[in-house]
């Protein structure tokens, strides 16, 4: 499968929508917060991207440095040595590592993981991630960019991003992304990036609920399919982590990523990916008192070891 015929496929799969609502991370105001126009740009299909080579605050006073490639952490050799297996994280704000240093994210943590388990394996781990990324970008970038590092396997996080969509109101379910990019005609000068933008106003209980009922996980399981039928057909290997529905304490919110966990675990069973469960990993992830990333990186570090390699 060719880069045009993947990029036309994505396109059909999950057309773009004009008006849309933010991603259900555990912290979207952090999320938003991230998308400083020195660390992030915006991008024709992704709708932004982290800045090459940028050194990014992501809180607690650590920093996201941001290799030439385009993604955290170290520069990965453009040739793959053949002895090597090559891991690539996809996902959205807890796989990228905010109020995380790069050493203390969850691919560096994978790797880490991943060298003690298996030490004579050359391990390669990338941090592929992008805060407020949802399955619909973590879909477009894995197509149209990190299929270029040629890895033997992806590990896909933050799938509960898809949650905030089903409690808003009159969200469509043939949505692209869930961020939309402001175009104000009448200036002439360039907006920051987080003023381009915009996180819809939470919905109060009734609304989310009656949103929730009215919603689908159709959406996001053609955006999962879509990155575990590329992968099969490179003979990428696939885990997935499943979201732990108790980082969130609304109902709702819980109910959403629920039926996202079903959606996410029916469709890997279907492409032959592996799954981690967050909630045997510990305390929620991204919960206080501090994230279980050394735990659910051991796990993903098994499930990885375990593949058919």
């Amino acid at each position: 499968m060719d880069r045009r015929t993947i990029l036309a496929a994505m396109l059909a799969a999950a057309p773009l929508q004009a008006a849309s609502p933010p991603p259900a991370t555990a912290d979207p105001a952090d999320a938003l917060a991230a998308l400083d126009d020195s660390g992030f740009e915006p991008h024709p299909y992704l709708v932004y991207a982290p800045r090459e080579r940028a050194s990014i605050d992501v809180g607690a006073g650590e920093k996201a440095n941001v290799n030439a490639q385009g993604y955290r952490g170290p520069l990965l050799p453009a040739t793959k040595a053949a002895a090597a297996r090559r891991v690539v994280c996809l996902g959205g704000s807890e796989i990228f590592g905010l109020r995380l240093g790069d050493a203390r994210a969850f691919p560096a943590r994978l790797a880490a993981a991943l060298a003690a388990a298996e030490p004579t394996v050359a391990w390669e781990v990338a941090n592929a991630a992008a805060p407020g990324y949802t399955s619909h970008e973590i879909a477009g970038s894995f197509a149209l960019r990190w299929l270029d590092l040629q890895p033997d396997a992806i590990v896909i996080g933050d799938l509960d991003a898809d949650a905030r969509a089903m409690l808003t109101p009159g969200f469509r379910d043939d949505y692209g992304h869930v961020w939309r990019v402001w175009v104000d005609d009448r200036a002439r000068q360039p907006r920051p990036l987080r003023e381009r933008v915009l996180a819809a106003p939470v919905a109060p209980p009734l609304e989310r609920a009656r949103a929730l009922e009215a919603a689908t996980t159709r959406p996001f399981e053609t955006n999962l399919k879509f990155v575990l039928d590329v992968a099969r057909g490179r003979g990428i290997r696939a885990v997935i982590l499943v979201p732990d529905p108790r980082r969130f304490e609304d109902a709702a919110a819980r109910t959403a990523v629920e039926r996202l966990r079903d959606a996410a675990r029916s469709v890997a069973a279907s492409r032959g990916a592996a799954t981690v469960d967050e909630s045997d990993a510990g305390a929620p992830h991204g919960a206080a008192p501090s994230p279980p990333v050394e735990a659910l990186a051991g796990a993903a570090a098994g499930a990885i070891a375990r593949l058919p390699w």
